[in-house]
């Protein structure tokens, strides 16, 4: 009886400890919980700030690739307007070759047009000349007919006249007649002499008309030309200043890409200082962060030591606690009896059992004597026979003796283990009804007033329901009922599998040991016959916690 309640306080004492240092654990965990995520977020700053640098070097990178941008562009500035220089003096150039030959077309057209000029000035004299001549044969021609009248004039003279006037006219008419004749043959041969001279005239006329009319075409062509040498000096000119217009627009755009290109240098610049100031504020915010963290520890250190000054207030109040246990246990002191008196007859059957276990190892050991005598005496009386035989039986009986001594200490280690778990299983089931009896402030109790944990439970969350004020409390309780429960289920759980375990090691022939062990292990588990109100009272305090 006392060495039970002795054990009982020892394992009560022992579950209050592991239950604080679980709390101190737990409050440690919080703790490394929170730093860890402070030193997350550190290194989540770290990182933010390793990757700005690693912009700002990129940025960096980018500025001098501009910078040498900048000065290609520069460069191709000065060529281009090097070339649009050199394009400037060649169209001045062109322009003076070209006002040049303007100048020697104007004066070779001014040359056309003076011959052309003395082309038409003789051609008007030749045409004097030949309506001169057109009059002087037209006088012939009415001398001559003049000269024929009078050669009629004559004849009918004659006819009329007599042979008186006949000489005194006929030297008169002689040299008239010569006359005549001297005229008519001047005008004949100056009417072929006119002919001669108008043929003249006008094969000189028709020459001067073609040459007037081949320089004609010639002017037209050079006017022709001179305006086709005009359009196209112009098309050049447009083309030179569309050309020049072009490159002063590149030169312009470069100009604004090289400005642009500076402003972008300069807030890149003022960026990369930003980038620093803002890495320096940084770390001096983390040097600050690091020294509240120092002075969180200590500040923790001291909580720690307020902490150990509760646990030792609570460590009295458990004492108090354990007062109360004593009385509880003093009151349930029928109940303890029969239980250690279950357990001594249980004891009692496993001795039996180990005993039966150990008259049976004699037997063996004395048959493995006795084999061994036949084996040197049948050595001694038939040594002709093969010695492998007695070998095999006698290395067969040595391992059934070794099996047997095996058997025999798993089954005092299966015993020991049920002794220890039942012990256990019923500490869990005295502190349960300790905790459900705590919580429903029904501390001194009367044997019977429950006639189950279940109805206890019930009664506990009955009144859970009634005190909705005191919430944290009741989802706090339910914690630990459900804890409880949990770990008698785990007990539970134990002892199903040493009852398997022993189960499986009594599959020896002695039926009996069989028998005994698992009437044992069976009569074993009548103690945890409230499983469904440990089930019951897990449902309850969820549905608590649910509903708070």
């Amino acid at each position: 009886m006392s060495f039970s309640y002795r054990r009982y306080h020892t394992d009560l004492q022992r579950l209050q400890e592991q239950d604080a240092e679980i709390h101190r654990l737990e409050q440690e965990s919080i703790d490394q919980k929170r730093r860890i995520n402070e030193l997350v977020e550190q290194d989540a700053e770290i990182h933010r700030l390793e990757q700005e640098s690693i912009d700002q070097k990129r940025r960096i990178n980018e500025l001098v690739e501009q910078d040498a941008e900048i000065h290609r562009l520069e460069q191709e500035s000065i060529d281009q307007k090097r070339r649009i220089n050199e394009l400037v003096e060649q169209m001045q150039l062109m322009d003076e070759e070209q006002e040049r030959k303007v100048a020697q077309l104007r004066r070779d057209l001014q040359d056309q047009d003076d011959e052309m000029i003395e082309a038409e000035q003789t051609i008007q004299m030749l045409i004097r000349d030949v309506q001169v001549a057109r009059e002087v044969a037209t006088r012939a021609e009415k001398a001559q007919r003049e000269a024929e009248a009078d050669q009629m004039l004559r004849h009918v003279l004659r006819d009329s006249d007599d042979e008186g006037t006949q000489s005194v006219t006929e030297g008169q008419l002689r040299s008239e007649l010569r006359q005549m004749t001297n005229a008519e043959q001047q005008s004949s041969h100056r009417v072929s002499e006119l002919e001669q001279e108008l043929a003249v005239l006008r094969d000189a006329a028709e020459m001067l008309s073609v040459e007037l009319q081949a320089s004609k075409n010639k002017r037209h062509e050079m006017e022709l030309n001179e305006v086709q040498t005009i359009q196209e000096l112009e098309v050049t000119k447009t083309k030179a200043d569309e050309e020049i217009e072009r490159w002063k627009a590149m030169a312009n755009l470069h100009q604004e890409l090289v400005a642009t290109l500076q402003t972008q240098v300069k807030a890149l610049r003022s960026d990369k200082d930003n980038l620093e100031n803002a890495i320096a504020l940084c770390q001096r915010s983390a040097d600050k962060r690091l020294q509240v963290l120092e002075r969180d520890r200590k500040t923790i250190e001291a909580e720690n030591a307020q902490l150990l000054t509760e646990s030792t207030s609570i460590k009295q109040e458990l004492e108090a606690i354990n007062l109360k246990l004593r009385e509880f246990e003093e009151e349930n002191v029928d109940e303890t009896a029969e239980l250690e008196k279950e357990l001594e007859r249980r004891l009692v059957k496993a001795e039996m059992h180990q005993e039966q276990l150990a008259s049976r190892i004699v037997k063996v050991e004395q048959k493995f004597v006795s084999t061994t005598l036949l084996t040197e005496a049948a050595d001694q009386n038939q040594r002709k026979e093969p010695q492998e035989q007695f070998i095999t039986e006698k290395n067969e009986l040595l391992q059934q003796l070794e099996e047997e001594r095996r058997q025999s200490n798993e089954l005092k280690c299966s015993a020991a283990m049920l002794k220890k778990a039942a012990e256990s299983a019923l500490q869990e089931l005295k502190n349960v009804e300790i905790e459900l009896r705590e919580i429903s402030g029904d501390c001194s109790y009367i044997d019977g007033q429950h006639e189950s944990l279940v109805d206890l439970a019930k009664q506990v969350v009955a009144e859970f329901k009634r005190h909705d004020g005191a919430s944290m409390e009741a989802v706090v309780a339910s914690m630990q009922v459900q804890c409880l429960t949990s770990s008698m289920h785990a007990h539970l759980n134990r002892l199903c599998a040493l009852r398997e375990q022993q189960k499986a090691h009594f599959t020896l022939p002695s039926t009996s040991g069989n028998d005994n062990a698992s009437e044992s292990a069976a009569t074993s588990f009548d103690i945890f016959n409230n499983q469904d109100g440990a089930v019951d009272i897990r449902a309850a305090c969820d549905e608590r916690s649910r509903s708070e």
